[in-house]
């Protein structure tokens, strides 16, 4: 008996698994990008830049060590399978709020954020172009057409009412 409840309980835990990863897939999907192993330099490149920009920058340590966390995290991010927009979007605002005040020595920044941004944007772009068509709608087949024969001999005047046997 408990091997047949092991094994109820095994698929009913299979059930609800594959339920949620299929209802949670779709939400990951819409709110990430994959990334060819090109962009992926290319984003790596810039948040270089940007970190090559923000170590010269005089802030307090503990901003300037949260502004590299954020960008460290989005590099990571960048590495996955699917990157999420929630990082980028995360070390935005954290390089907004914290350079705030010191925009004007920051101006450069804005240039590889951009640049990132619209690597993002152009891998999403073409994922969307990339989605497959519907699937095709099945059709009922018309009618055939019946044909016609002509010149079939009718044999019904030549039906006697005599039996042979």
């Amino acid at each position: 008996m408990s091997e047949a409840f092991f094994q109820s309980f095994r698929r009913g835990v299979l059930y609800f698994r594959t339920a949620i990863q299929i209802r949670f897939g779709k939400r990951a999907k819409q709110f990430s990008v994959r990334l060819e192993p090109a962009v992926k330099l290319t984003i790596h490149h810039h948040t270089n830049q940007i970190r090559a920009i923000l170590l010269p920058l005089d802030l307090p340590q503990a901003k300037k060590e949260s502004l590299l966390d954020k960008l460290a995290a989005f590099e990571n991010e960048v590495d996955r399978d699917r990157t999420r927009f929630e990082a980028f979007g995360a070390a935005v605002v954290a390089l907004g709020g914290i350079l705030g005040d010191a925009a004007d020595k920051a101006e450069p920044l804005r240039k590889w954020i951009d640049s990132v941004a619209d690597l993002i944007w152009g891998a999403k772009d073409e994922e969307l172009k990339q989605l497959p068509s519907p699937p095709e709608r099945k059709r009922i087949e018309p009618p055939k057409k019946e044909t016609q024969v002509t010149n079939v001999p009718d044999f019904s005047d030549e039906i006697d009412d005599e039996i042979p046997f």
